[in-house]
Formats: structure tokens, sequence, C-alpha cells
């Protein structure tokens, strides 16, 4: 009946005596859905909280009539949030996935531990988790926190892995990075992404997998891939979903990913698989990867292939882009200011001599908050995450002090306080409270190795007369440079990597 209603409209844009009856009606439908979904993009199709501020910025020409506000949060959101500060209070904009509440970094203390309000909930109102092809979003946001015990197994079993990190760092390293002594220029992006995605992969499925171009291609372009096709499908009702997952170019990137996935760690799993079915004694040698600790920490729960696959695509999408751009920064900063140069590099050595090698959320129920704000259920948060740019907790927070944190340990009765994998309200960069990042401690030991072997093998500068280029935002998301040049050489390292104490 809709199609029907279309057609006269279509009539009079093409020519409609060359298409069958069928086309005709195929077209209707067609059309009929994108008008729909054109409606549902374009119109205020979801009021905003009420009680609790709108913040949008002026727009100037046609984009006042053109743009729709929620394009603002995503390429204008630093104005946003910084107008939205001077309310000193919560305030919401509009995003993609509809309004979404900011509350001031006062509150994150306040919100870190509350019941009503989770993490998890945000991912399955974003992507389309129940959805095939989405299995790697949705097994890392189980309700029944397989997830988060698979990740606290992986910790307890850091100290078995770092021989497997220290050789994959080695072979990686050596893959891109050449041992002539003159400068080579690379492309950061995408060295440093196959870099931390074979030693990632190494630890989560190990060393075939981590030396495959095929899995490592899946693991670095699965992440992006589900988010540019969340932001597209989500344009439209969800009742469309299920239907456009199919018909959407990225939908379909997604399924064809994930069966990839499926075929090249088939494999791995049936070998791991049957070395748990076996009697003690006819046990071979154990692999040490997050397939086996699967398996360990299952528990009854449900775990056929998809979720085995889901969850190994989920374990190194959330991994992959926080390290890489952990470790992108870093380099940054050291060639930006290359006196902490000697001092990191005489730590590493000594070190090595003297040991060897070995805050998004969903409002479940109904919230006041302590200043009288009520935060709806199914509400989404963001807390600003700007303590470190505050000099209450900072001293000359704008500027870059390598030793920043060294100096505030030093500080009587701060010696636990300001580690790496210390989670406070001042730096939400792990985040806080029940939902802080549980893999923080593997991510610590990959930074360290991964930087030791960096900054010992080689020499690191700009492209000379190179201009790096300003950091980007994609809504909240800060997006590392695509295009940045850095230049690398040989240099002889003062201590032999593999074995440290035998230099």
């Amino acid at each position: 009946m809709g199609s029907r209603m279309v057609l006269p409209v279509i009539s009079r844009i093409v020519d409609v005596s060359t298409y069958t009856s069928t086309q005709l009606q195929s077209i209707g439908a067609i059309s009929l859905i994108l008008l729909l979904a054109a409606a549902y993009f374009w119109l205020p199709w979801k009021q905003p909280y009420p009680g609790i501020p709108v913040i949008k910025l002026r727009e100037k020409g046609l984009s006042k009539w053109i743009r729709p506000l929620n394009l603002q949060m995503a390429f204008r959101v630093q104005e946003l949030f910084a107008l939205g500060r001077k309310t000193g209070k919560p305030f919401q904009v509009l995003s993609f996935s509809g309004w979404r509440i900011v509350l001031p970094h006062r509150f994150a203390d306040e919100i870190r531990t509350n019941p009503n309000l989770t993490f998890n909930e945000i991912l399955h109102v974003e992507f389309p988790t129940t959805l095939p092809g989405w299995e790697g979003i949705s097994e890392g946001v189980r309700r029944d926190e397989f997830f988060t015990d698979l990740v606290h197994k992986i910790t307890q079993c850091l100290a078995h892995i770092t021989n497997d990190l220290i050789e994959e760092t080695d072979w990686a390293t050596r893959k891109w990075l050449s041992d002539e002594p003159d400068w080579q220029t690379y492309e950061l992006r995408p060295m440093g992404f196959d870099i931390v995605a074979r030693v990632s992969t190494r630890v989560f499925a190990g060393k075939k997998l981590s030396r495959n171009d095929a899995w490592i291609r899946i693991a670095n372009e699965y992440g992006m891939t589900c988010v540019m096709a969340a932001a597209q499908i989500r344009m439209f009702p969800k009742f469309l979903w299920p239907l456009l997952n199919h018909i959407i170019p990225k939908c379909r990137s997604v399924q064809r990913q994930f069966r990839e996935a499926t075929e090249l760690l088939l494999p791995s799993i049936e070998a791991t698989r049957k070395w748990y079915e076996q009697d003690e004694a006819k046990k071979g040698p154990k692999t040490e990867n997050a397939i086996g600790w699967m398996i360990e920490v299952q528990k009854g729960r449900p775990m056929g292939l998809k979720n085995f696959v889901g969850a190994q695509i989920s374990l190194s999408t959330s991994a992959l882009e926080m390290n890489f751009t952990l470790l992108g920064f870093c380099l940054i900063a050291i060639i930006e200011h290359p006196e902490v140069l000697a001092p990191l590099r005489e730590e590493m050595i000594s070190v090595l001599r003297a040991y060897g090698s070995i805050m998004n959320r969903y409002v479940r129920k109904p919230t006041t908050l302590s200043d009288g704000t009520l935060l709806p259920a199914g509400a989404m948060l963001l807390v600003l995450d700007d303590g470190a740019k505050n000099s209450a907790f900072y001293e000359e927070p704008e500027k870059f002090i390598a030793d920043r944190y060294l100096r505030m340990r030093q500080k009587p009765g701060a010696d636990k306080r300001h580690q790496f994998s210390t989670v406070s309200s001042d730096n939400l960069a792990f985040g806080l409270g029940t939902h802080a990042c549980p893999g923080r401690f593997l991510v610590h030991d990959e930074m360290k190795t991964l930087l030791t072997f960096m900054l010992l093998r080689y020499d690191w500068r700009f492209e000379p007369g190179y201009i790096r280029p300003q950091v980007s935002y994609f809504e909240h998301i800060r997006i590392f440079p695509r295009d940045l040049l850095i230049q690398a050489r040989r240099r002889t390292e003062e201590v032999d990597l593999l074995q440290p104490q035998a230099s």
C-alpha cells in the first residue's frame, strides 16, 4: 500500500514505462523506506531530556538550514564541550546515537560504582549487537561477565607470556624497521598498527596467527568497519536494521570480515578444544593464549564457535586502537622532547641488566545526582575527562613534564598512586570504578616492551620540514593523525634485548 502511494511521485522523476510492474513495486518499496529514513534522520525524532540544559552552537549561512544538529557533536565536539563547561553543571548534546547527558568532571567519583549506571549497555544501543557479523562487538559486552572474567584471566597469566611478548616485539619491529644506519621514512599509523596487532595477537591467539597477514588485516580493520557501519545503520529506525544489515555495504563488510575470521581461527579453536578434552596423560605441552583461557573461564556459559571468534575479535579490537594510540603519542612526545630520550634509555638499560625481561555510562534506573540533577532511565552519559588539565590536580597541567608522575609518587603517602595502571578520577584514560579497563595491566606490559625495543634499537625524528597535523575528534573520540610521517634509523643497543642479563 505505502509503496503504491509513492509510485506517482516516482513517475514524475523517471520514465516508468521502461520498468515492469514488479520492478516498480520494488522501487516504490525502497523509495518509501528511504523517505521514512530521511524523515527519521533529519527531524527531531527524540526530544531532549527534561530539566537538563541543551547545548548547541550557532550555525552560520547555509549550515544553519541544512546541517543536522547531531553533526555538531560529530565534528565540533570541543567547541560544544567548551560551551557546556561554562554552565558549571550537567548539560546535553545531540549525537548520532541520540541525546547524551554530559557530566562535569566532579561527578566522576559519584557515579563510578553506582549500580544504576552501566557501560556495556551503551554498546548495545549504538551497535546492532544481535545481528549476524557483529559478534566481535557483542561478545565484549556480554551480560554474563564472561569477557571480564577472560581479561582477568589474561592478567593472572602475564608472567607466563612475557617471553612471547618479547619474541613477537623483536620479530614485528624487525619486519618494519630497517637495519640501515641512514634515516628511513615511515607512515606511523600503518606501521604502528601492524606492530601492535602482531604483539597483541601473539597473546590472544598464538604465534601462527600473529604471523598471518590475513588475520592481522582483520584485526586492524574490523573495529573501524563496525564503527562506520554502525554510524550508517543508526540513520535508520531500529526495526529496519535486520534488513539493512544485508543491504548497507559497510554492514556487509562486517559480516564478510567475521566469516573470514572464523575460517582463520577454526583450526586453532578445534586444536585447543581437543587438547582440553584429552586425558591428562596424553596431553602435550599447553599453549598459553586466550583461546585456552576462554575454555578455562567458561564455567557453563555458552561458548559456540561464534562466541570463540567474537571474543577473539573483541579482544583484538579493544586492545588495538588504545595500544596504538598510546604508543603513537608516546613516540610523538619523545620526538618533540628529545631531552627525555637519554634518561629513558638509561633506565631501560639498568633495569634490563639487573632484572631481565620477565568512562561512558548507560542509565538503567532513574538516578539523582548530588546537585539534584535527575538522570532518566535509558539516558546515555559522558563524563568530561578534563582532570589532567585541572591545576587542582596537576602542577602546570598544560606543560609536558616527562617525569610528572614520578615526582607525584615521591610525595609522602603517594608511592602507590599515580602508576601507569592506576585508575583515579583525575585521569579517566582507563575508566573508573566497576567498569575500569581490566586489560590495563596487559597494556602496561606491552607498552614497556614495545618502547624498550623501539628506543634502544632506533633513533627517531620527524621528517625534516614536516609539520605535524593537528589531532582531530569524531564526537568525543580522539582520532590519531592518519598521515603522520616519522623517520627512524638503526642504532646499536647497549644491551642484548633477548638476553639482557648476559650483556
